[in-house]
């Protein structure tokens, strides 16, 4: 590329990177990733993948905001592009981000969760999938955020097999009840999933 370096070798860059210590890894980390921002700032799509993975390396100095922002955008735009497997990493780059910093309640925790599974599926895994997202619901529940649970519902009908998605309905009554009747979109939303998931299981 131009106007970059890299090392020819994999076996001199792991060992110029082994003789720092772990702190002065994490700065270089934090360094590069906020010289990677400042350089493709009219272009960050061109470089998200980069920024992320310095400031997931670097997530230990406290910049979990910086991680987890660059991990999310990154994810979205491997969605986006079909590259399912890039996307599962850096989800994966979130959550261990925000369930290291001990942010359970955190919304952005549950999303990436769901978006996760919905990854999953769209790449035939369904079993995996559905492991996701009932981790997804539970951190949703935890959060008593109804919007985001039916959310969650929304992607395990669509992901759980046609036998089990009766168990839905009860979490979806749950949504229901909690959603204010200033949200119509929400509402609707889950009411098509409980008559789906219902009229599935006759």
């Amino acid at each position: 590329v131009s106007g970059s370096y890299q090392f020819t070798h994999a076996l001199i860059r792991e060992t110029i990177y082994q003789a720092f210590t772990t702190i002065d890894r994490l700065r270089l980390h934090a360094r590069v990733g906020d010289a990677l921002v400042s350089i493709y700032s009219a272009h960050l799509d061109t470089a998200l993948t980069r920024i992320a993975h310095h400031y997931y390396q670097a997530a230990a100095l406290g910049i979990t905001e910086k991680a987890v922002d660059f991990a999310s955008r990154a994810a979205d735009s491997a969605v986006r592009m079909g590259a399912y497997e890039d996307a599962l990493v850096q989800y994966d780059h979130v959550i261990e981000t925000l369930e290291r910093d001990d942010l359970r309640h955190d919304q952005r925790l549950a999303r990436a969760y769901i978006l996760k599974g919905s990854v999953l599926r769209n790449l035939g895994q369904a079993a995996e999938a559905t492991q996701v997202l009932v981790e997804a619901v539970n951190r949703t529940q935890l959060l008593g955020n109804a919007e985001l649970l039916v959310d969650v519902l929304v992607s395990l009908a669509l992901t759980t097999r046609q036998g089990d998605q009766q168990r839905l309905v009860p979490l979806l009554n749950s949504a229901l009840a909690l959603l204010a009747e200033g949200n119509p979109v929400c509402r609707a939303k889950a009411l098509a999933t409980s008559a789906f998931v219902q009229r599935a299981s006759l």
